[in-house]
């Protein structure tokens, strides 16, 4: 009998073997930056509204706003591979600055379209949560619309948050999750664009800042960016060891 189980066990374990290394989804990762480079790692990304808004000589990527309330934001424009991308998944660790209020935020499909999809973390006016929405390509910032938030209470001035964004066809998810304690099961918020308003394009971060007259930044640690959505992989990685741990108990046994 215990044969049989153990025979079953290592079934199911070379199963999620083979999965791991054929699943789509565990190659998707095109770009991976952890800004350890310094500064010699923006050279790829178009930065907006000028260059003295933004640093990387920490080792994270700091987009800083002196005014407080307009907006600065960066593409991914210097890799071919993720300059035009559709599908596209998102993922960064980021941090408000002690001063900062606003949005913290990713962006998709940014080029050549009518519009720019956009999600993230924002606090403002009291109000903290997570949002989707999209902007105009010809007026970005004040053309922005919101497609749907929901609350999220969070003090990224205290502690890092990861962020995830995937656009997959029409659909948009927003994930966040403390670092260390692994992504969710589901979204904390999903919406489908029915009109499809952005095609294709390169992938982004976003300094929103809300607070006229103070200097403002938001540090990312981190951005990755791929054409499926990105998977967690302390999950999967501890379920292998579940299972072998079970394997090697049950075949143990079988020999006594």
């Amino acid at each position: 009998m215990m044969r049989i189980l153990f025979a079953t066990w290592l079934a199911v374990f070379s199963t999620v073997i083979v999965s791991m290394f054929t699943t789509p989804a565990n190659a998707t990762i095109l770009y991976s930056e952890d800004f350890s480079s310094g500064d010699a790692a923006r050279a790829v990304w178009e930065e907006n509204p000028s260059s003295r808004n933004f640093d990387a000589s920490s080792g994270d990527y700091v987009l800083r706003q002196p005014n407080g309330e307009t907006p600065v934001f960066s593409y991914l424009t210097g890799v071919p591979e993720v300059s035009s991308l559709t599908d596209t998944s998102i993922r960064t660790q980021v941090r408000f600055g002690d001063s900062a209020t606003g949005a913290a935020s990713l962006f998709a499909r940014s080029g050549g379209n009518t519009a720019i999809y956009q999600g993230g973390y924002f606090y403002e006016e009291g109000a903290i949560g997570l949002y989707l929405g999209w902007n105009n390509t010809n007026d970005p910032f004040p053309g922005f619309h919101l497609f749907d938030a929901v609350a999220f209470d969070y003090d990224l001035k205290a502690e890092d948050l990861v962020l995830q964004m995937d656009v997959i066809g029409n659909e948009l998810t927003i994930w966040a999750w403390r670092p260390g304690e692994g992504k969710p099961g589901v979204p904390q918020l999903t919406y489908t664009d029915v009109d499809a308003r952005a095609v294709s394009g390169a992938a982004g971060i976003l300094h929103d800042p809300d607070a006229a007259g103070t200097v403002s930044t938001t540090t990312f640690r981190y951005f990755q960016v791929a054409d499926s959505p990105i998977p967690e992989p302390s999950t999967l990685f501890l379920s292998l060891l579940g299972l072998s741990a079970v394997c090697v108990g049950w075949q143990r046994k079988s020999r006594v």
